[in-house]
């Protein structure tokens, strides 16, 4: 078979007329092989030269991949699902080329998260659980984010919630509660924030208080009225008023 011309396209490959057809092969295989230099070719080299072909194209599909950040797992499942015959030889060529690093991605997606987003250790930890990034490495999570950051997370976020909420200070305490938990947060730390909170729920017990009184006392008179109150200011959680 007769090498008839070369032609350099973009992204590092090239167009090649063998015989009567062309064929695109990339850089690598080309330099590789000296195909440059190579006038004649035999049938079984030019099979040899496709298949190094596809295995550069899978490489390279997997680089384009990796231009956002993946744990080792995601990246195994993307070949797995287009190019599962070179897997295990890619995975292990992007590892000794440090581009998928576990240890690293959970160094770096930590620190993004506590600066981008207002959630907990916990969450971060699970997000990473479910790409598949192991338990030894997600430890390394609960070291970058320093109890101080929580702290001041947390109080950030219930200032945040208190502007708008409308309710008692109890009920307020236990809807934080909940979603401060939800949104991974340590127990412990929340709980010691909550102590803390300045919360003022004067104004909304007198709008309730006059509000269910109104309603009820449509209904009901004396004690009976002043019990079914009470319940009732209980229920939403108004106790020491």
């Amino acid at each position: 078979m007769k090498i008839i011309k070369y032609k350099y396209l973009k992204n590092s490959k090239y167009e090649i007329l063998i015989d009567d057809k062309n064929y695109i092969l990339y850089e690598d295989v080309i330099l590789k092989n000296n195909l440059l230099l190579n006038k004649e070719i035999t049938k079984e080299q030019l099979q040899k030269y496709l298949e190094e072909n596809n295995y550069y194209e899978a490489y390279y599909s997997t680089i384009k991949y990796l231009k956002k950040m993946r744990s080792s797992k995601e990246t195994e499942r993307y070949l797995n699902a287009n190019y599962p015959k070179y897997t295990k030889d890619i995975l292990k060529k992007l590892t000794t080329l440090n581009l998928i690093d576990d240890k690293k991605y959970v160094e770096i997606y930590t620190n993004d998260m506590i600066f981008l987003k207002d959630i907990g250790p916990y969450k971060i930890a699970n997000n990473l659980q479910s790409i598949g990034i192991n338990k030894d490495d997600i430890s390394k999570v609960f070291t970058i984010y320093k109890e101080n950051i929580e702290q001041e997370k947390i109080d950030k976020i219930l200032s945040k919630k208190q502007k708008t909420f409308k309710g008692s200070k109890l009920l307020f305490i236990n809807k934080m509660r909940y979603f401060l938990k939800e949104q991974g947060f340590s127990i412990d730390i929340i709980e010691q924030r909550l102590k803390q909170i300045n919360y003022n729920d004067k104004d909304s017990y007198q709008k309730e208080y006059e509000k269910n009184y109104n309603k009820l006392s449509k209904k009901y008179q004396g004690k009976e009225l002043e019990q079914r109150l009470k319940q009732k200011m209980y229920q939403l959680g108004y106790y020491d008023q």
